[in-house]
């Protein structure tokens, strides 16, 4: 009988560690792939703030899932060419989408796309 009673409990905690592992842990988020990275996917955001000199943005901007980040306003270094020749063409308070990376320790904004 106690053989079947520590039997029950590993099997039961091992199905409870599978559930667990299943949800991800965070906010509901889907858990990671198999490979261990979550595809970097583009969001909406709103401009709040364009410094031109520094080539950064400060967007306010939904849930990121691939870097589990919550909805929030946040500053964005931007790196890229193209995305740079937009910046003196956004304006306070215009809606876009972009792809957010972490890059060197800094947050990157690419493949802004201006929403009409």
């Amino acid at each position: 009988m106690m053989k079947f009673l520590v039997l029950a409990a590993a099997v039961a905690l091992q199905l409870a560690s599978g559930v667990q592992a299943q949800h991800g842990g965070h906010h509901g988020a889907a858990a990671p792939a198999a490979s261990g990275a979550v595809k970097p996917v583009a969001v909406g955001a709103e401009v709040r703030k364009i410094d031109l000199a520094q080539h950064k943005l400060q967007l306010r901007h939904e849930f990121i899932p691939h870097l589990d980040m919550p909805a929030m306003s946040m500053v964005f270094e931007v790196r890229e060419a193209a995305d740079r020749a937009l910046l003196p063409k956004l304006q306070i308070g215009q809606k876009l989408r972009f792809v957010a990376l972490q890059q060197d320790g800094v947050f990157v904004a690419r493949q802004l796309e201006p929403q009409p």
